[in-house]
């Protein structure tokens, strides 16, 4: 019960140690608490804080490492039968490559990620899958596509009220524009 306690504790400071800096302090006590819930035999525990490791080794731009903690909570999401987990873990992977200079395998991960999305009937979830697919097919000069996929994320956010994620979207759609010469909307 412990142990299970301290992984708990270990996700919830995750964005508080994020936001502090303390990146190495976290990475340690995540490799604690994964540790420990292999010996629970407790699978989701180990891909959910595999999953928040890889967000910080993207951040402090160790790709190689990001991918290998996000492959392995993929399978283990898979494993589960966690569709709305597959879809988060695919999407985190499209950003990793995205940091990585591959926009042509990320647009895959984020096409994946979208249908599993759209199955489930992840309204929200989608807008934002549809704005990092969207600058996935920015990079490689899709801009027509790009521009589909954002004019569909702000349908949604302003659908679900997400004044945030409209914001962005309509900044990125400005960029799209810019790029396109095009200033009709």
């Amino acid at each position: 019960e412990a142990r299970r306690e301290a992984a708990i504790l270990t996700l919830a400071l995750y964005p508080a140690i994020l936001m502090r800096g303390h990146a190495h302090e976290w990475e340690l006590q995540c490799t604690s608490v994964i540790d420990a819930a292999d010996l629970l035999d407790d699978p989701a525990t180990v891909a959910t804080i595999r999953t928040r490791l890889a967000v910080m080794y993207s951040i402090q731009r160790r790709l190689e490492e990001a991918t290998h903690c996000l492959d392995a909570a993929l399978a283990v999401k898979r494993a589960l039968g966690d569709r709305s987990g597959e879809a988060s873990t695919l999407e985190a992977s499209g950003m990793v490559l995205m940091q990585a200079e591959r926009p042509d395998e990320a647009v895959e991960l984020f096409e994946a990620a979208l249908r599993v999305r759209r199955e489930l009937g992840e309204t929200f979830a989608e807008g934002i899958t549809l704005s990092n697919a969207a600058e996935a097919h920015l990079r490689l000069g899709h801009q027509a596509t790009s521009l589909h996929y954002l004019e569909r994320s702000l349908d949604i956010r302003r659908q679900c009220g997400d004044l945030a994620g409209e914001a962005i979207t309509l900044h990125n759609l400005g960029e799209v524009a810019l790029k396109m010469d095009s200033y009709e909307n």
